[in-house]
């Protein structure tokens, strides 16, 4: 499959003036990438933060530089919220003066919406076919275009002894430059399929089989995506897996066990189980999350420094908006 992927310089035909951009098909990142097992050691107890081993080998934490704050946030708006409802979100979110980038899931329909946030200093990327329901904004002040491109999480499936058939699903990535910093982020955007967590039978943090499988694959795939890309991954996006059982019971199917090699949450960074709002209310669970490069955290590169869930919007889901000190990049 081809790569989409958008020039600044030379923009395809898939891109207007107005920096709203659509272009390109999807890509299949290839085969699962080989896990190596990491020793944790986790400390519920102590706000839940990983604490991972460091090594002489490893490369020192990039320190003695000026850093520079970024808030990115993670919204996913019901798709049935009326028309009118889903406006007001929309309009308020990103009237908040923090945030920076905010990844949207579940925005079939809401183009124009998105499109009218470019007269308050944001652009928008909103990805062709089914990959649209994923869009990633930021603000143009902030950061400079560099590169976009879709993803295919996994294929679509019947199941037929289960009520609810598998998806097509894909994820997301736009590539900017920190205008403050020099630095290059790959931020991706993600909907993990839903009904893959027991919360039942008292078996929190199990997974729902079979659906699991196409969960995994999707992780694989994203693992695999942030591997091939430029510059420091920050991935955010509704996972559907609730990130303090997937901590505490750490079950080797579950998300925690997939990408514990590759990424940091802000809640594993920084916990807050019971002092930071639901972000899915409904379920009682933390479901969205907020993530940096773990060789980018272990480095002081991408820092996430504070949380917040932010209330008041009208969608099943509340936003989650983190605080990423962000180092400035060493010149020459």
């Amino acid at each position: 499959m081809s790569i989409a992927r958008y020039n600044p310089v030379v923009a395809p035909s898939g891109t207007r003036r107005d920096g709203y951009v659509a272009s390109g098909n999807a890509v299949d990142p290839g085969e699962p990438m080989r896990r190596t097992a990491a020793v944790l050691a986790v400390s519920l107890a102590l706000l839940l933060t990983l604490a991972s081993p460091t090594s002489a080998a490893e490369e020192p934490a990039e320190r003695g530089r000026e850093r520079s704050p970024i808030w990115v946030a993670t919204y996913n708006m019901f798709r049935e919220m009326p028309a009118k409802a889903a406006r007001r979100d929309i309009r308020e979110l990103a009237a908040r003066p923090r945030l920076d980038i905010i990844g949207w899931q579940e925005m079939w329909g809401r183009d124009k919406a998105l499109h009218r946030l470019r007269k308050h200093g944001w652009a928008t990327w909103v990805p062709p076919g089914e990959a649209r329901q994923d869009p990633i904004s930021w603000r143009r002040s902030e950061f400079a275009l560099v590169e976009t491109e879709v993803y295919l999480a996994h294929r679509a499936a019947t199941l037929k002894r289960h009520r609810k058939d598998v998806p097509r699903k894909f994820f997301n990535r736009v590539t900017l430059r920190h205008r403050a910093t020099g630095r290059v982020v790959s931020v991706f955007n993600n909907h993990v399929i839903p009904t893959i967590e027991s919360q039942g039978q008292g078996r929190p943090g199990h997974p729902v089989r079979p659906r699991i499988r196409w969960a995994q694959q999707h992780w694989n795939r994203l693992e695999a995506a942030i591997a091939r890309a430029p510059g420091q991954p920050i991935v955010l996006g509704d996972f559907n897996v609730d990130a303090f059982v997937d901590l505490e019971v750490r079950h080797p199917a579950m998300m925690f066990a997939h990408l514990r090699d590759t990424l940091r949450s802000s809640w594993q960074v920084l916990g807050g189980n019971e002092a930071v709002a639901l972000t899915h209310p409904g379920t009682g669970r933390h479901i969205d999350y907020v993530m940096v490069g773990r060789r980018a955290l272990r480095r002081d590169v991408l820092v996430p420094t504070r949380q917040v869930v932010i209330d008041g919007l009208r969608s099943d889901h509340r936003p989650l908006a983190v605080k990423v000190q962000v180092r400035t990049k060493k010149r020459g």
